[in-house]
């Protein structure tokens, strides 16, 4: 069943955006080439119980699902932030993904998201990948730092054993090698008995590595509603846990969520043994990924209405504003400033901050406008020059000279009446 919004409809080659059933929008992320773990219902579900708030859209055209996303909303201070991992999963046809990444837009919009931050699940190499970079840039998103792992090994399964082992440098056969013969045995963990062994190894690799995990109930809820797709593995060096890991499958292929090792677990070896093992053992008949995808398509979409620009001078008259505040809070009967004079202080201070609010609207509405256009003009000659058209990408540029010296005008008065 697909529950249809027709307030937020929007007609293009008769297609509609819908909140999708959980069950059919999970096969239809299975379905899709770039489908991912972190675009399933299930992955909404699970940050949905540790401050997010997850948002199904799909593109529907008849009965058919031909693109969609899951969006993860945390809200802080009454603003939010829109973020959609290893998607959108885009179509192809340009009207369809325009009325997706519109939407996706809108809805950062109506619950006052600072950016709306796609992270797509396409490699560098991949064919598409300029053809998506300019349709992103049209539609005035920017690139920015990823957050999922940049990088990833991807490592096919099909090949006997003997040629897997062959196929691996020769550091990493031997450190395979080096945990078998110290006596490294691994395991498939049980999820009730061995959850605190995992965590424990957790914390031990979070303190020497210096990076942030999850908490024990996060896991926890992985394995509660991943059920049998996520396995948990454990590699023993007398008697003792010293490395684990928790694998989950999607598809035909298994991913290496999260690992950790203690110092000991990395004298003997037994994360190499884990990542021998646990492939092999996986369900999935074709490729593992380690980590996750490696990719092109971080972008960040920034909306008007909460634009953070803000200029030192305004910066500093909140500060003299909440200080003249504190003073009148706390005065003493001897001091010098009457409280009639601190109230006509905090008025002024009240008028210049208003002030210096509306001459940042006034900057950020020519910034982004200016942002915006150069982003389009960009695109545009892009696609010029890869058609390989000059004269039209000299055109482009003379065309745009006094749009971009008016622009700048425009702020450069708003910047000198901030004075």
């Amino acid at each position: 069943m697909i529950e249809r919004h027709p307030d937020n409809a929007t007609s293009v080659v008769r297609a509609t955006v819908v909140t999708p059933d959980r069950a059919a929008w999970d096969a239809f992320v299975a379905a899709h080439p770039d489908g991912h773990l972190l675009q399933s219902s299930r992955w909404g579900a699970l940050k949905g119980r540790f401050g997010w708030k997850p948002h199904l859209r799909a593109v529907v055209a008849g009965e058919t699902f031909q693109a969609g996303a899951l969006a993860l909303e945390k809200r802080r201070f009454g603003l939010s932030a829109l973020y959609v991992p290893r998607g959108p999963l885009f179509s192809g046809d340009p009207s369809i993904d325009a009325l997706l990444l519109d939407d996706l837009i809108r809805l950062g919009r109506r619950r006052r998201a600072v950016f709306v931050r796609i992270e797509l699940n396409i490699t560098e190499d991949d064919p598409r990948a300029a053809t998506l970079h300019s349709f992103l840039i049209a539609h005035a998103l920017q690139p920015t730092p990823p957050i999922q792992p940049r990088s990833t090994i991807h490592l096919d399964l099909t090949p006997e054993p003997e040629r897997l082992l062959a196929g691996m440098s020769k550091g990493h056969r031997a450190d395979i090698k080096r945990a078998l013969r110290e006596g490294v045995e691994v395991r498939e963990g049980d999820p009730s008995a061995d959850l605190d062994a995992f965590y424990a190894i957790m914390q031990a690799t979070s303190g020497r590595a210096g990076f942030a995990i999850h908490s024990l109930a996060y896991y926890a809820a992985v394995l509660e509603l991943f059920g049998d797709a996520v396995r948990l593995w454990l590699a023993e060096y007398r008697g003792a846990p010293v490395a684990t890991a928790m694998t989950a499958v999607w598809g035909a292929m298994a991913i290496y969520l999260y690992s950790g090792s203690t110092a000991e677990g990395l004298q003997c070896g037994a994360q190499h043994a884990i990542q021998w093992r646990a492939p092999r053992s996986s369900s999935a008949a074709r490729p593992i990924v380690r980590r996750l995808s490696l990719q092109k398509g971080i972008w960040r979409h920034h909306n008007p209405l909460p634009a953070s620009i803000r200029s030192d001078r305004h910066a500093a008259a909140v500060r003299a504003l909440a200080t003249a505040r504190h003073r009148v809070r706390t005065m003493e009967p001897d001091e010098n400033l009457t409280l009639d004079e601190a109230r006509r202080l905090i008025a002024y201070l009240q008028s210049e901050l208003e002030r210096q609010r509306a001459l940042n609207a006034e900057m950020r509405r020519a910034v982004a406008d200016m942002a915006r256009a150069f982003q389009e003009s960009l695109a545009r000659s892009h696609q010029a020059a890869i058609d390989g058209d000059l004269e039209r990408v000299r055109q482009i540029v003379i065309e745009n000279r006094r749009v971009w010296q008016d622009w700048l005008r425009q702020i450069i008065e708003a910047a000198g009446r901030k004075q």
